[in-house]
């Protein structure tokens, strides 16, 4: 029997996770998440999955990784300051890797604020690095940015 191409690829990654030594619960957790991170391009939220990066590393594989902006407390950051200081951290830490690129990743236009979208273009800009977010991704997702703001969410971003 022949694996499909996306096996031969988690299998191919999976020898090269155990080269590189990593174990433990992380390995499995990282072999588990890369086939999907494979079909949707591997963009790897650092906040979330740091084992799935290690994997990627490990693999050699091109990585994006979202620096988390929200405006609640995660176990990434409890603050704006925190979240952009660690996004600030993780882009350091990976600049001048080939292979990793960063963006910023606010989740969605309901749960940013204003001010943290500002300042979010502003690093960007600063960067030269992307912002990946969802947008517009349900009728009621507008419907609520419609009612509560009278604009469109993409409206609200562009200004």
């Amino acid at each position: 029997m022949t694996a499909r191409p996306d096996e031969r690829v988690v299998l191919e990654i999976g020898s090269r996770v155990c080269r590189a030594g990593m174990s433990g619960e992380a390995a499995p957790r990282a072999l588990a998440a890369l086939p999907e991170a494979i079909r949707n391009r591997l963009k790897v939220q650092q906040q979330s999955r740091p084992e799935t990066l290690e994997a990627a590393i490990a693999a050699g594989m091109r990585t994006a990784v979202g620096l988390i902006v929200i405006d609640f407390p995660t176990a990434w950051a409890k603050s704006d300051d925190e979240y952009f200081a660690r996004a600030g951290e993780v882009h350091d830490q990976w600049r001048d890797d080939p292979l990793i690129s960063t963006a910023f990743a606010p989740h969605a236009p309901y749960t940013v604020s204003d001010e943290p979208l500002r300042q979010i273009r502003q690093y960007a800009t600063e960067l030269n690095i992307g912002i990946h977010m969802h947008v517009h991704e349900t009728a009621g997702e507008v419907e609520m940015a419609v009612a509560q703001s009278g604009k469109r969410p993409w409206q609200r971003l562009k200004e």
